[in-house]
């Protein structure tokens, strides 16, 4: 591993620390009863449930970047805006995984540019934070929030 993905890794894992200890905190204060802890009232509780299997299946595709697998799916009819246990959709993956073809084809059947994985993150601000000024742009073009914010940062900085 490089000296750069060390220094991320190393950082990303403080940024998972601090919150955890700011929840426990919030835990704590409400006196340690977690029936008695409310969630902020802007970030409501979604309901979580399994993947279908073919679900799964697209969310892995999109993942690898594997458009012919996605363009199946989409075909057969899956849901683009399906999210995993972590919130995020098959574009968020196919952000993630730097595979334009695949953010465009999702985006072509409808994928949701607002949708925010468990961590508040959008498909732009996963795409800012990739660097991948590729997919960004054509996040934009599809009408993409340039101003979005992600865990309270813009994901685009004012000069």
């Amino acid at each position: 591993m490089n000296r750069a993905k060390t220094i991320a890794l190393v950082i990303f894992s403080c940024v998972i620390v601090t919150q955890l200890i700011l929840s426990a905190r919030k835990w704590i204060a409400s006196s340690g009863d977690p029936t008695e802890y409310q969630l902020p009232a802007d970030k409501p509780l979604e309901q979580k449930r399994d993947l279908t299997a073919a679900e799964e299946a697209f969310m892995r595709s999109a993942e690898k970047g594997d458009s012919a697998a996605v363009g199946k799916s989409l075909a057969e009819g899956i849901n683009p805006n399906a999210k995993d246990q972590t919130g995020k959709t098959a574009l968020m993956w196919a952000v993630t995984s730097g595979d334009l073809v695949t953010v465009k084809l999702l985006l072509d059947h409808g994928a949701d540019l607002s949708a925010r994985d468990d961590q508040g993150h959008t498909a732009f601000t996963l795409a800012a934070a990739k660097r991948r000024m590729d997919i960004a742009q054509v996040l934009l073009n599809k009408g993409a929030k340039p101003d979005t914010k992600d865990k309270g940062n813009s994901a685009v900085k004012k000069k």
